[in-house]
């Protein structure tokens, strides 16, 4: 029964399987695959230092797109990045608007492409990866598909484990062993249970963390439910200037800098209902790929409000600060992203031999 369950739902599920695996695997190299595509908008000729304040650039992407003012900045990772700077339309509340890239040393505008680009082009290629891999590009139905299908796999791989878990360290031997000299037929099978067992616990691991991430609403009140989520700190009421003047981005940054002096900074926007900056840090330990420390500065005078990180709080805030790293593989640096580009590969790698172990059982029936 349990073996017909393991055989019936992969079957049904295999091809969108692959697909999720290979986008997945691609999208953990989603920076380095964009950089290579669009080298013009990231790629600067590095000088000895900085000559241009944060302002300076702002003021460049801007006078790029006349029609629109930025909210928000990323910084550059190397000496060898430009700066993207994002830009919305005057009163615009939804998502719309551009990417500006600017050479932070000469303050000259690289180019720019929608928030929403062409999924076929090359500067949206990376955009309409992620899309695909997280919702088949089909919106909010293909999000709660794919969770579907995540869900079926996930049980999948149970059984498959269960199914094929030797009893003996011999057997164990046996089991993962590949046979490369005999039929197809055979090989499939040992590639398909070798790679299921030793693969198990990435794919597991990668699963249960990307159906928390796609259906995170629901995610999130399950874990309230048994602790806090915090998200955000309470916040002083920043003080008003009588004038109502904004400091300055860069003079924001500074405090943010001045206040954590261990951390880098990685991005930074300015929040105008609430009257704060909001600079996003990476640690020195860090988890995330971009950090996971902000900094709360008053834009009125740039006093820092609070500092926030959630692997500082409640158990709640804890468990969930871990899930994307764990889906990325970011929180064990380059090694986890490498094993989660195999684990991505590797479904691909189960529908190739299990659907052909299938039809071979299939025929073998029919004699």
């Amino acid at each position: 029964m349990l073996l017909r369950v393991h055989r019936w739902s992969g079957l049904l599920i295999g091809v969108v399987v692959a697909v999720i695996g290979v986008t997945g695997a691609l999208t953990t190299y989603q920076d380095e695959i964009d950089r290579s595509l669009n080298p013009e908008l990231f790629r600067v000729k590095r000088l000895p230092v900085p000559v241009r304040t944060l302002d300076e650039a702002i003021a460049a992407a801007e006078a790029a797109r006349q029609d629109a003012k930025a909210t928000s900045v990323r910084l550059p990772r190397s000496r060898r990045d430009s700066l993207e700077v994002s830009v919305s339309p005057h009163g615009s509340t939804d998502f719309t608007g551009w990417y500006v890239y600017v050479d932070p040393y000469r303050n000259n505008v690289l180019g720019s492409r929608p928030f929403d680009p062409d999924p076929w082009s090359r500067r949206g290629a990376v955009a309409s990866l992620y899309e695909v891999h997280y919702s088949l590009a089909a919106s909010r139905a293909g999000v709660w598909f794919v969770s579907a299908v995540a869900s079926v796999w996930l049980v999948t791989t149970l059984l498959g484990v269960v199914l094929a878990w030797p009893a003996s360290r011999a057997a164990w031997r046996r089991t993962v062993r590949i046979r490369f000299g005999g039929s197809a037929a055979q090989l499939n099978l040992d590639l398909h249970r070798a790679t299921g067992l030793l693969a198990a616990g990435f794919i597991i691991v990668v699963l249960a963390t990307g159906i928390a991430l796609n259906l995170s609403p629901q995610a999130t009140a399950v874990v309230q439910s048994f602790s806090t989520l915090t998200f955000e700190p309470a916040l002083p009421e920043p003080r008003r200037s009588a004038s109502g003047s904004v400091i300055a981005w860069q003079t924001a940054l500074d405090a943010a800098v001045a206040a954590r002096p261990e951390d880098k900074p990685q991005s930074i926007y300015r929040d105008d209902t609430r009257g704060v900056y909001v600079v996003r840090m990476r640690e020195p330990d860090a988890i995330h790929r971009r950090g996971q420390t902000r900094v709360y500065v008053d834009a009125s005078n740039a006093d820092v409000l609070a500092t926030w990180n959630p692997r500082d709080g409640s158990a709640g805030d804890r468990f969930w600060s871990w899930q994307n790293p764990l889906h990325s593989g970011h929180a064990f640096g380059g090694v986890g992203r490498f094993i989660v580009f195999l684990t991505g590969l590797a479904a691909a790698l189960f529908v190739c031999t299990g659907v052909p172990l299938w039809f071979a059982r299939r025929r073998s029936r029919g004699r």
